[in-house]
Protein backbone atom coordinates (compact mmCIF):
# COMPACT_ATOMS: atom_id res chain seq x y z
CA UNK A 1 0.00 0.00 0.00
CA UNK A 2 3.00 2.15 0.92
CA UNK A 3 4.42 1.79 -2.60
CA UNK A 4 0.79 2.68 -4.85
CA UNK A 5 0.38 5.53 -2.46
CA UNK A 6 4.00 6.47 -3.24
CA UNK A 7 3.46 5.74 -7.50
CA UNK A 8 -0.05 8.06 -6.75
CA UNK A 9 1.90 11.04 -5.32
CA UNK A 10 4.78 10.81 -7.99
CA UNK A 11 2.12 10.83 -10.85
CA UNK A 12 -0.20 13.45 -8.85
CA UNK A 13 3.38 15.47 -9.33
CA UNK A 14 3.83 14.62 -12.95
CA UNK A 15 0.40 15.76 -14.27
CA UNK A 16 -0.07 18.75 -11.77
CA UNK A 17 3.06 20.43 -13.37
CA UNK A 18 1.81 20.44 -16.55
CA UNK A 19 4.59 18.15 -18.06
CA UNK A 20 2.72 15.12 -19.28
CA UNK A 21 0.56 16.98 -21.56
CA UNK A 22 3.45 18.65 -22.77
CA UNK A 23 5.07 15.94 -23.32
CA UNK A 24 2.33 13.64 -24.85
CA UNK A 25 -0.19 16.51 -26.07
CA UNK A 26 -2.34 13.49 -28.25
CA UNK A 27 -2.56 10.02 -28.97
CA UNK A 28 0.41 8.22 -30.92
CA UNK A 29 -1.59 7.55 -34.13
CA UNK A 30 -0.98 3.84 -35.25
CA UNK A 31 -1.97 2.80 -31.18
CA UNK A 32 -5.19 5.39 -31.58
CA UNK A 33 -6.24 3.80 -34.94
CA UNK A 34 -6.13 0.14 -33.45
CA UNK A 35 -7.71 1.53 -30.53
CA UNK A 36 -10.61 3.40 -32.66
CA UNK A 37 -11.21 0.05 -34.79
CA UNK A 38 -12.11 -2.02 -31.77
CA UNK A 39 -13.86 0.82 -30.01
CA UNK A 40 -16.61 1.30 -32.72
CA UNK A 41 -18.01 -1.38 -32.25
CA UNK A 42 -18.09 -0.83 -27.91
CA UNK A 43 -20.74 1.02 -26.36
CA UNK A 44 -18.85 0.76 -22.78
CA UNK A 45 -15.12 1.75 -22.50
CA UNK A 46 -12.86 1.17 -19.77
CA UNK A 47 -9.83 3.27 -20.37
CA UNK A 48 -7.44 1.68 -17.12
CA UNK A 49 -4.35 4.22 -16.56
CA UNK A 50 -6.50 6.98 -18.50
CA UNK A 51 -4.28 9.96 -17.27
CA UNK A 52 -5.27 13.28 -18.73
CA UNK A 53 -7.15 12.01 -21.61
CA UNK A 54 -5.15 10.88 -24.24
CA UNK A 55 -6.84 8.21 -25.34
CA UNK A 56 -10.26 9.02 -23.63
CA UNK A 57 -11.35 12.26 -25.58
CA UNK A 58 -10.32 11.08 -29.15
CA UNK A 59 -12.35 8.16 -28.91
CA UNK A 60 -15.29 10.39 -27.19
CA UNK A 61 -15.06 12.66 -29.66
CA UNK A 62 -15.00 9.57 -31.92
CA UNK A 63 -17.48 6.90 -30.92
CA UNK A 64 -20.61 7.08 -29.11
CA UNK A 65 -19.43 4.81 -26.39
CA UNK A 66 -19.84 5.58 -22.91
CA UNK A 67 -16.30 6.03 -21.54
CA UNK A 68 -14.88 5.13 -17.54
CA UNK A 69 -11.51 6.49 -17.59
CA UNK A 70 -9.79 5.25 -14.37
CA UNK A 71 -6.49 6.92 -13.24
CA UNK A 72 -4.67 6.10 -9.59
CA UNK A 73 -3.79 9.90 -9.58
CA UNK A 74 -6.24 12.09 -8.47
CA UNK A 75 -4.54 15.25 -10.51
CA UNK A 76 -4.43 13.32 -13.79
CA UNK A 77 -8.09 12.68 -12.80
CA UNK A 78 -8.85 16.51 -12.38
CA UNK A 79 -6.75 17.89 -15.67
CA UNK A 80 -9.19 15.19 -17.77
CA UNK A 81 -12.76 16.51 -16.15
CA UNK A 82 -11.03 20.26 -16.81
CA UNK A 83 -10.12 18.92 -20.63
CA UNK A 84 -13.19 16.90 -20.93
CA UNK A 85 -15.40 20.16 -19.52
CA UNK A 86 -13.22 22.44 -22.18
CA UNK A 87 -14.06 20.39 -24.94
CA UNK A 88 -17.98 20.23 -23.72
CA UNK A 89 -18.11 16.43 -22.93
CA UNK A 90 -21.43 15.68 -21.75
CA UNK A 91 -20.79 14.01 -18.08
CA UNK A 92 -23.33 10.95 -18.77
CA UNK A 93 -20.67 9.74 -21.54
CA UNK A 94 -17.74 9.60 -19.03
CA UNK A 95 -17.17 9.05 -16.01
CA UNK A 96 -13.70 9.87 -14.18
CA UNK A 97 -12.26 8.48 -11.48
CA UNK A 98 -8.92 7.43 -8.91
CA UNK A 99 -11.50 4.73 -7.64
CA UNK A 100 -10.78 1.61 -8.66
CA UNK A 101 -14.23 0.08 -6.92
CA UNK A 102 -16.11 2.81 -8.93
CA UNK A 103 -14.42 1.90 -12.18
CA UNK A 104 -15.47 -1.46 -12.25
CA UNK A 105 -19.02 -0.62 -10.87
CA UNK A 106 -19.60 1.31 -14.05
CA UNK A 107 -18.72 -1.66 -16.28
CA UNK A 108 -19.93 -4.20 -17.71
CA UNK A 109 -17.77 -3.18 -20.34
CA UNK A 110 -16.71 -4.55 -24.15
CA UNK A 111 -13.81 -3.03 -23.95
CA UNK A 112 -10.73 -1.93 -21.93
CA UNK A 113 -7.80 -0.41 -22.37
CA UNK A 114 -4.39 -0.03 -21.02
CA UNK A 115 -1.93 1.92 -23.33
CA UNK A 116 1.52 3.18 -22.87
CA UNK A 117 3.11 0.85 -20.49
CA UNK A 118 0.47 1.26 -17.61
CA UNK A 119 0.88 -2.13 -16.29
CA UNK A 120 4.91 -2.59 -16.89
CA UNK A 121 5.03 0.11 -14.10
CA UNK A 122 3.14 -1.92 -11.63
CA UNK A 123 6.37 -3.72 -10.00
CA UNK A 124 4.96 -6.88 -8.00
CA UNK A 125 3.74 -9.72 -10.56
CA UNK A 126 1.23 -10.76 -7.98
CA UNK A 127 0.16 -7.20 -8.25
CA UNK A 128 -0.22 -6.83 -12.21
CA UNK A 129 -2.16 -10.64 -11.56
CA UNK A 130 -4.41 -9.15 -9.69
CA UNK A 131 -4.89 -5.80 -11.43
CA UNK A 132 -5.48 -8.02 -14.71
CA UNK A 133 -7.79 -9.96 -13.37
CA UNK A 134 -9.86 -6.63 -11.99
CA UNK A 135 -9.79 -5.82 -15.23
CA UNK A 136 -11.24 -9.25 -16.82
CA UNK A 137 -13.66 -9.37 -14.19
CA UNK A 138 -15.67 -6.23 -15.34
CA UNK A 139 -15.73 -7.12 -19.06
CA UNK A 140 -18.34 -8.43 -20.76
CA UNK A 141 -18.65 -12.41 -21.79
CA UNK A 142 -17.36 -10.93 -25.35
CA UNK A 143 -15.14 -7.94 -25.38
CA UNK A 144 -11.88 -7.08 -25.88
CA UNK A 145 -8.83 -5.82 -23.99
CA UNK A 146 -5.89 -3.88 -25.59
CA UNK A 147 -2.83 -2.75 -23.71
CA UNK A 148 0.32 -1.07 -24.78
CA UNK A 149 3.98 -1.45 -24.07
CA UNK A 150 6.55 0.64 -25.02
CA UNK A 151 9.47 -2.72 -25.56
CA UNK A 152 9.39 -5.66 -25.38
CA UNK A 153 11.27 -6.44 -22.08
CA UNK A 154 8.27 -3.65 -20.46
CA UNK A 155 5.48 -5.62 -22.63
CA UNK A 156 7.08 -9.54 -21.20
CA UNK A 157 7.27 -7.94 -17.61
CA UNK A 158 3.83 -7.06 -17.43
CA UNK A 159 2.19 -9.69 -19.09
CA UNK A 160 4.27 -12.53 -18.88
CA UNK A 161 4.15 -13.56 -22.23
CA UNK A 162 1.52 -16.66 -20.64
CA UNK A 163 -1.97 -14.84 -20.01
CA UNK A 164 -4.63 -16.94 -21.89
CA UNK A 165 -8.46 -16.65 -21.64
CA UNK A 166 -11.14 -17.92 -22.23
CA UNK A 167 -14.76 -16.57 -23.76
CA UNK A 168 -12.98 -13.20 -24.18
CA UNK A 169 -10.96 -11.88 -26.89
CA UNK A 170 -7.12 -11.09 -25.11
CA UNK A 171 -5.50 -8.55 -27.31
CA UNK A 172 -1.76 -7.41 -26.25
CA UNK A 173 0.27 -4.48 -28.41
CA UNK A 174 3.98 -5.89 -28.40
CA UNK A 175 6.19 -3.12 -30.89
CA UNK A 176 5.21 -4.20 -34.26
CA UNK A 177 2.88 -6.92 -33.17
CA UNK A 178 -1.07 -6.98 -32.77
CA UNK A 179 -2.44 -10.58 -32.09
CA UNK A 180 -4.62 -12.36 -29.92
CA UNK A 181 -3.20 -14.33 -27.14
CA UNK A 182 -3.75 -17.78 -25.78
CA UNK A 183 -7.20 -19.15 -23.94
CA UNK A 184 -6.40 -18.96 -20.17
CA UNK A 185 -7.04 -22.30 -18.09
CA UNK A 186 -9.79 -20.91 -15.97
CA UNK A 187 -12.51 -18.76 -17.03
CA UNK A 188 -12.24 -14.97 -16.13
CA UNK A 189 -8.49 -15.67 -14.35
CA UNK A 190 -5.10 -14.89 -14.79
CA UNK A 191 -1.89 -17.29 -13.84
CA UNK A 192 1.32 -16.88 -14.49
Amino acid sequence: MARRAFVAKSYDHYYGSGLYDARYPRPNPPTYRRALRLASAASRILDFGAGSGRYTLPLLDSTDAFLCAYDISVDACKTLKAHASAAGVRSQRLLVTPDLDAARAAGPYDLALSLFGVLSHIEAPEDRMKILNSIFACLRPVACFLSRCRTRFAASRCMHRKFIMTAKQLYAFLPGVYAPLLPLAAPGRLSS
